[in-house]
């Protein structure tokens, strides 16, 4: 009584998950148009107005059976709920037995995106080589304390010509307006 499914079709399966994929790609890159779905038909109370409006839900043809797997007194007699089992007589199921399938991934390896391999470069190691010679000033010194000796030295130079600069100008300053308000006289030689 039992129906064993038949084996699966390969290059069908392949075609759907093919689509699938591309389908995928299409709304991943955003190349795909809105506007051909009514937003109200993705939520119930939508569906409703929909459907009190008149539009009907396309009906999905199914494969006609010829023989039913289970009869009428077969669902009456089980232990299901009598929902289920109107349900059930209303809209004859096939009984389907689940057979050890020979599919794996394999089959349809030719569509799965295969990861990146990295391949293992070892790490550059940072050689330091010191020479030292015994009449030479040269020293092995870290980045940050050769970073906080730069910053040191800049700030030195900075300070002494600033300091010098603006005193220099601001004694030149000084003296032109003592100049000009006539508290100074420029002696003549």
């Amino acid at each position: 009584m039992e129906q064993t499914p038949s084996p699966v079709d390969l290059t069908r399966l392949k075609g759907i998950l093919g689509n699938a994929k591309k389908m995928i790609d299409i709304v991943e890159s955003n190349s795909y148009t809105k506007g051909h779905i009514d937003d109200r038909a993705l939520s119930e109370d939508g569906v409703m107005e929909l459907q009190n409006e008149g539009v009907s839900r396309p009906v999905q043809t199914q494969p006609q059976h010829t023989a039913a797997d289970y009869t009428e007194q077969d669902v009456l007699n089980s232990k299901l709920p009598p929902m289920i089992k109107e349900a059930m007589i209303k809209n004859k199921i096939p009984k389907v037995s689940l057979v050890n399938s020979t599919f794996s991934l394999n089959d349809v390896s030719d569509l799965v995106e295969k990861p990146m391999r990295f391949t293992k470069t070892p790490k550059s190691t940072q050689i330091r080589e010191t020479y030292v010679s015994n009449n030479s000033d040269m020293i092995t010194i870290s980045k940050s304390e050769l970073k906080s000796l730069i910053d040191e030295s800049i700030m030195d130079y900075m300070t002494k010509t600033f300091i010098k600069n603006l005193n220099e100008e601001t004694i030149k300053k000084t003296i032109n307006l003592l100049i000009k308000e006539g508290k100074i006289n420029v002696r003549k030689k």
